[in-house]
């Protein structure tokens, strides 16, 4: 297998004096790239392995290329940095990003669609297949609500989410400060700090809390209460390079055909994730 990790310590130092951008990236010394991939009947996944849904995205993506009757092969994208329990980051840069995707993969399995800014010019992005949600998750059952928490109780965050942000902007306008947002650096702290009993509430991605609880939060004393706000949900799509437009209409169709025909909400159910996740047809 091409090792992506030799080709990155060589762009590094060629690299390590000026910003890359979308545009650069063609530029990239040749020796780093391969343009002459065999053109074999075989369609070729990029697995981001530091994402807590990797395996659901192997069985979808395998489910995909059943529908467009190919046979799916696989190329695992890892960083340097482990991958953190319940948590869909993804840690390799568009530098890295662009040599895997060149030279290891067709398709790119689980690209987040950024919620600012933009998808870099020299990758599209199908039509979505999960559609992910912030939920603020409780202990007691009896808080249906954040003004159900007593006043003075901490509520956790993911550090740098969306979610974070909102959660923020909307204790800044409240007067008196009735509650105290802790940030945490991972899902599995806010899981760990909310059954400690360190903070009242958790604001989470809602698929951590499944993960965590095998399909079914509830049965682990977790319980999810009404925000007070909007939160732009995470929404995940199948990334391929610009001129692959053909394959993109492809997998377009066989995700609307997997949504359609429920597969999509099967495999979310037997990878212990809501259902409700799943993209509207």
């Amino acid at each position: 297998m091409r090792l992506l990790r030799s080709a990155l310590t060589g762009l590094a130092i060629t690299l390590s004096t000026s910003a890359v951008t979308a545009q650069e990236f063609r530029a990239v010394p040749p020796n780093f790239l391969e343009f002459g991939r065999p053109a074999g009947n075989e369609l070729r996944f990029c697995l981001n392995m530091a994402s807590a849904i990797v395996a659901f995205d192997r069985d979808f993506a395998q489910a995909i290329a059943d529908t467009v009757l190919l046979p799916a092969e696989f190329f695992e994208v890892v960083d340097f940095d482990p991958a953190q329990p319940y948590d869909y980051r993804f840690t390799v840069g568009e530098p890295e990003l662009f040599i895997a995707v060149n030279n290891e993969c067709d398709a790119l399995m689980g690209f987040r669609l950024p919620t600012t800014g933009t998808i870099p010019e020299w990758l599209a992005v199908s039509r979505p297949y999960l559609e992910t949600d912030m939920v603020l998750a409780v202990t007691d059952p009896g808080y249906a609500s954040l003004s159900d928490l007593p006043t003075g109780s901490l509520v956790g965050s993911r550090l740098g989410t969306p979610g974070d942000s909102r959660l923020r902007s909307y204790l800044r306008g409240l007067a008196g400060a009735p509650w105290t947002r802790v940030p945490y650096s991972g899902n599995h702290h806010l899981i760990d700090r909310l059954l400690d009993g360190t903070v009242s509430g958790i604001l989470i991605w809602e698929p951590a809390l499944y993960l965590f609880a095998g399909g079914q939060p509830e049965t682990a004393g977790l319980h999810t209460a009404a925000l007070p706000f909007e939160s732009e949900p995470t929404v995940f799509s199948v990334a391929v390079q610009t001129d692959d437009q053909f394959l993109l209409e492809l997998i377009d169709l066989a995700i609307s055909s997997l949504i359609a025909d429920g597969v999509l909400a099967d495999l979310l159910s037997e990878h212990d994730l809501p259902t409700s996740a799943a993209a509207a047809p």
